[in-house]
Order: C-alpha cells, then sequence, then structure tokens
C-alpha cells in the first residue's frame, strides 16, 4: 500500500541529544529545572557549560542537527570531532559525559519511546487530508516529506516543538502525571498535544515556500501590504516604549507574526475537526504573543476556505487578508460605529482591489 503521509515520525537518540544541547543553551536558567528530571549528575553539568562553548555551540548545532538528520552524522564519535575545534577540552568532556548518560536513559526506555512514534505516525491520520492540502497552498511538492523527530523528556521538557527548512522536532514528557485519559491510548502522548506535528509542518511548508521569498523580497503588492501594515504595529508598539527599531528588525517580526499565524490557524483548523472549534477561548489563537493572535484570529476564515479547496495562497489571498485588516482597524464590528466609517472601509476595500488589479497586469 502507497504511503501518502506527509511527516516522517523518527526518534533517534544524537538528535534528541543535540535538541536537548540546544535547549539548554537557549533557555538558559530554565536548564536546571529540565535536567533535574533526568536524576544524573552527567546530564545536569550541562548547564555549566562555559558562556564562549555556548555562544559557539548555538551557531554549530543547527547545522548538527541537519547533518545528523541527513545521515552525514552516525555516531557520537563523529559530533565529537564536529565540536571539538570550537569549544575548549574541557567541556568537550562534559558533553562526553553527558551524552553517555542519555544514551542510558535512551535505551532504557526504547520501547516506549518507539511506541510513542508509532502512535504520532497513526495520528497524522487525522490531518493528513488537510497537511495535503496545506502543501497545495504552499506550493510544496508531496514528495517533499517532512522529517519530525519525536524527543523524550523523563519530565519536564522546555517547548513543545521547533522548526526549520530541514525538519520538525516534538518534545514530550514519559511521565504521565495528568488524568489517563488526557493520553492517546496505549501512549505517553497527550492527546492535546498530538496537533503539534502538524502545527510545526505548517511552519516547514511556510520555510520552503516562494511565498515566503516573495513576503521578504516585497515582489508582490498585497503580501508588502500585509508586511507593511504588521510592521506599522510594531512600529507604533515600539513609539509607545520609547524603543527605537531598525526596519529590518521590524521587518523581521512582521515575518514571524505571519509564519506564526499559519501554523496557528492550522491548529485552530485541527481543534474545529477533533473538538468542533477552533479555538476553547475565543480571545487565544495563539499564546504569548498578541501580533501573532490577532493576526491568526484575522487570517483563519479565509484560511480555512483556501485550506478546505486546497487553493494557493495567492494575491487573491492576501488581498482579501489586507481587507480584513483594514476593516478591524476602523472598528466596523462596533455597532455604535456610524454610516461614515462604513463607507470609508468600502473605499479601503476598492482601493486594495485596484491596487491588486495593477499588480495583475
Amino acid at each position: 500500500m502507497e504511503d501518502n503521509s506527509q511527516i516522517e515520525f523518527q526518534s533517534n537518540v544524537l538528535y534528541g541529544f543535540c535538541s536537548l544541547l540546544s535547549d539548554c543553551i537557549q533557555y538558559g536558567g530554565q536548564a536546571q529545572n529540565v535536567l533535574k528530571g533526568f536524576e544524573n549528575k552527567q546530564l545536569a553539568e550541562l548547564s555549566a557549560l562555559s558562556q564562549s562553548s555556548n555562544f559557539r555551540l548555538k551557531k554549530q548545532l543547527g547545522q548538527i542537527q541537519q547533518q545528523i538528520s541527513s545521515g552525514k552524522i552516525e555516531d557520537f564519535s563523529i559530533l565529537a570531532e564536529t565540536l571539538k575545534e570550537n569549544i575548549p577540552a574541557k567541556d568537550l568532556t562534559v558533553i562526553q559525559k553527558a551524552y553517555a548518560a542519555y544514551s542510558d536513559f535512551f535505551e532504557i526506555n526504547k520501547n516506549r519511546i518507539q511506541n510513542n512514534v508509532d502512535t504520532l505516525n497513526q495520528s497524522q491520520n487525522l490531518y493528513a487530508l488537510e497537511l495535503k492540502n496545506i502543501y497545495k497552498c504552499f506550493g510544496i511538492s508531496e514528495d517533499k516529506k517532512c522529517p519530525c523527530f519525536v524527543n523524550p523528556f523523563p519530565k519536564n521538557k522546555f517547548i513543545d516543538g521547533i522548526s526549520n527548512e530541514n525538519g520538525v522536532c516534538m518534545n514530550y514528557s514519559l511521565t504521565r502525571e495528568e488524568n489517563q485519559d488526557n493520553y492517546i491510548e496505549n501512549s505517553d502522548i497527550l492527546k492535546r498535544k498530538s496537533s503539534t506535528p502538524f502545527h510545526e509542518a505548517t511552519h516547514f511548508c511556510f520555510f520552503n515556500s516562494q511565498i515566503k521569498k516573495d513576503i521578504e523580497n516585497g515582489n508582490n503588492l498585497p503580501m508588502k501590504n500585509v508586511l507593511k501594515n504588521l510592521m506599522n504595529i510594531f512600529e507604533q508598539k515600539g513609539k509607545d516604549k520609547a524603543i527605537k527599531a531598525s526596519k529590518e528588525e521590524l521587518k523581521a517580526c512582521a515575518i514571524g507574526v505571519i509564519n506564526e499565524g499559519f501554523a496557528a490557524c492550522s491548529s485552530a483548523l485541527y481543534n474545529e475537526k477533533t473538538q468542533g472549534t477552533p479555538v476553547k477561548n475565543n480571545n487565544e489563537w495563539y499564546h504569548g504573543w498578541k501580533e501573532a493572535n490577532d493576526f491568526a484570529r484575522q487570517m483563519y476564515p479565509l484560511f480555512k476556505e483556501y485550506v478546505s479547496e486546497g487553493k494557493s495562497f495567492d494575491t487573491e489571498f492576501f488581498n482579501r487578508l489586507n481587507i480584513t485588516m483594514a476593516r478591524e482597524k476602523m472598528n466596523l464590528n462596533h455597532p455604535e460605529k456610524n454610516i461614515q466609517q462604513q463607507s470609508n472601509a468600502n473605499q479601503v476595500e476598492t482601493l486594495l482591489l485596484h491596487n491588486t488589479q495593477q499588480y495583475r497586469e
């Protein structure tokens, strides 16, 4: 039978260790709390790596994980050779001992780990059609599979998942602290987290899309307008807090919002399919980032329409998104607003449609 799944789930001890090491560097003070869960002295010492090593490792680990994913690094000896040119010998010794301890943890739990990988692989049937259509929406070939590394933690974890253009990962805990009904049967995967790979795979599609390049390069007027509107929001936010940001910093924040907005809409689509509503709290589409939250809420009806039909996120998509953003900015949803504001909104819509027509010509 042909395998039509887009996500390739796997667990790899080298990749998992590098993810742990990367997270320790990224999240600093939180590392000790996470490392405590391993109840192992060698792993706990990862939080004491020198600052110079942290800086160098932070730049290098992403490339190393890509090499592990592609099979260029298959064992720790090759990893150690790659690392030793950039960090002090004493820090490499700490990493070697920590890897040995992590390998023991992985080996002891290997059957549970593989079972959880199999569970997530089966769970993607819940969103397989939607993900295939998201591939179409972003113009990504179905042949481009999305590798997903499933990283186990004994107790606490740093984050649910992370993604880039090369693949994604999902973190989970082997300690089942919640009611058993909250977990997928015979696994350590929380039901509410089974959509995490879908969310991260949407990021993967965005990173690999021509859409991202067009947004960055300003090749498409409606896309450029969405980007500009978001940059203006961040610029005003900076003024309110007496913070001046460069144009490139504003642009990076705006592109981040677009990226997170798409992924948040995927999560909402999954929630609506499995629970009947896109979000439990009508005000929270993306936790912890207001701009991404607002953008996802504005985009979701349009996103849902395009994904259901497998239509490309084209010029018309971004033009309609601009109209939605303009309407909300003018507070037209408030009943006390007058007819003149509705007229203004119609003028905005006409102007945006005119701009789209100019671009097409």
